[in-house]
């Protein structure tokens, strides 16, 4: 996960970095408005997954549309540092037999596993969109 972060940081450097160019990852609106959403902007049809299993449920609309936004909010009010500091930080508490509220760790889980879940969501579209190969050649 830590990887991951340090990941999205450096694509959305990137993606600031390329002004006014649209990525690969974003799709139009218009895509979003048909009956049914093509199974390809979400799901790698090689792994023979079932759609419901991979589609992603955490993602806003827009963000679904752009996943490099989800990767700028994941970073609007925590920096990389302290997204690492906090992961081990509840990794540690998570193993521990001490309750993280005895040690008074003041961290929003709910909030913090939101945000995990927007990050892995995005990842993997931008994955399907843009860097998988065997997307390329269907």
């Amino acid at each position: 996960m830590s990887d991951l972060m340090g990941a999205a940081l450096l694509l959305t450097v990137k993606a600031n970095l390329v002004n006014g160019k649209k990525s690969k990852a974003s799709i139009a609106p218009a895509e979003l408005d048909r009956e049914i959403i093509d199974p390809s902007l979400y799901m790698d049809k090689n792994l023979l997954h079932i759609q419901w299993e991979v589609f992603p449920r955490s993602l806003s609309k827009k963000e679904f549309l752009d996943p490099y936004i989800a990767f700028k909010h994941f970073f609007r009010n925590r920096n990389l540092k302290l997204w690492r500091r906090d992961l081990t930080e509840m990794i540690f508490y998570a193993l521990s037999p001490h309750d993280s509220a005895e040690d008074l760790l003041d961290l929003k889980f709910l909030e913090i596993n939101s945000q995990l879940q927007k990050l892995v969501e995005a990842a993997h579209l931008i994955w399907i969109r843009e860097i998988n190969p065997a997307q390329e050649k269907t």
